[in-house]
């Protein structure tokens, strides 16, 4: 799993095309409260998503079996957006 420091880096220094494996497992379980990296998980995943939306990646899934994908970033040539976290609304 990618951790806040390099999916940051990733997003703030990535050419276009570059990609990067966020998270790998089953992100909707792996964001649980029970699960001991949660806050980690669902950060990551919340800047990921914040990226997408601002049209500075594209976000795709590769399954790699039952219950286990591959999360992927890939950059955009929108380099003109921040990249800094947002609070949750």
């Amino acid at each position: 799993m990618a951790d806040m420091n390099s999916s940051s880096y990733f997003l703030d220094t990535a050419k276009t095309g570059a990609r990067h494996v966020y998270h790998t497992g089953f992100l909707a379980n792996d964001r649980q409260k029970d699960k001991a990296d949660f806050e980690e998980v669902g950060g990551v995943a919340h800047m990921m998503m914040s990226a997408h939306l601002a049209g500075q990646v594209i976000l795709t899934q590769r399954r790699l079996g039952e219950f286990r994908y591959e999360y992927i970033a890939t950059k955009t040539a929108n380099d003109n957006v921040s990249t800094k976290l947002r609070p949750a609304a």
